[in-house]
């Protein structure tokens, strides 16, 4: 408060039930707030409504979260999904569903998380999906077939992706435990990292949609510590 003013720039008072937003960088950054559970609405730098994206989603599907990376073409790929989800949805960039996963007949506990990545560096992004209780977290092509399931740390509260080099991609998950745990490409942890005495709950990396702002990676992170 001493150094820092909030000044208002916009208000947008139309759109029916906003949630979660995702803010996209680039040459023309962009804005999605998601409305309804079922509906992404663009807005533009001055908080007017740009378009509003509407997938169409398996029977009972909905998303509170939003989100994207980009293909080896430069073309936009979104994730939508929600906590404790049944299933998350990997679309284009015209909206258009690719990907719900896991099949609604696989039974678990929810989807806490998940993220697209390129993990091992081939030019595509991949699907990695963290879950409560058991399933751990399962590392899938677009095109649904399965690379992996680590279930050695059952339940994922978070992911996060991080570029430690060129040649160390990583997924950096976050436990129960408190710690970070990385994860490579093979489905294998490293050595879990710990933040001093405070027990992080949710991670998240500043730039994780755009690949090059990953070389010199930043994290913000949540803690809750017992009072």
């Amino acid at each position: 408060p001493q150094q820092l003013k909030l000044t208002l720039r916009w208000e947008n008072t139309e759109l029916e039930n906003p949630g979660n937003l995702l803010a996209m960088a680039g040459e023309k950054p962009r804005l999605f707030v998601v409305a309804n559970s079922q509906t992404a609405v663009e807005l533009d730098a001055a908080g007017k409504v740009v378009a509003k994206h509407k997938p169409e989603l398996p029977p009972g599907g909905s998303f509170a979260w939003l989100r994207t990376t980009s293909d080896k073409h430069g073309k936009s790929l979104f994730l939508a999904g929600g906590p404790l989800a049944a299933q998350v949805y990997v679309m284009d960039e015209e909206w258009k569903v690719l990907q719900a996963y896991p099949p609604l007949d696989q039974r678990h506990e929810g989807v806490r998380d998940a993220q697209l990545f390129d993990l091992d560096r081939d030019g595509t992004p991949e699907l990695y999906v963290g879950f409560w209780s058991l399933h751990g977290v399962h590392g899938v092509t677009l095109d649904g077939q399965r690379i992996f399931r680590q279930r050695t740390r059952p339940t994922i509260l978070s992911l996060a992706v991080t570029r430690a080099s060129d040649f160390d991609p990583q997924l950096l998950l976050t436990t129960p435990n408190g710690g970070i745990v990385p994860l490579n490409r093979f489905g294998n942890f490293d050595p879990e990292v710990t933040v001093g005495e405070h027990p992080i709950v949710q991670l998240t990396t500043a730039g994780y949609d755009n690949p090059k702002a990953l070389a010199k990676s930043r994290y913000a992170a949540l803690s809750q510590t017992a009072q």
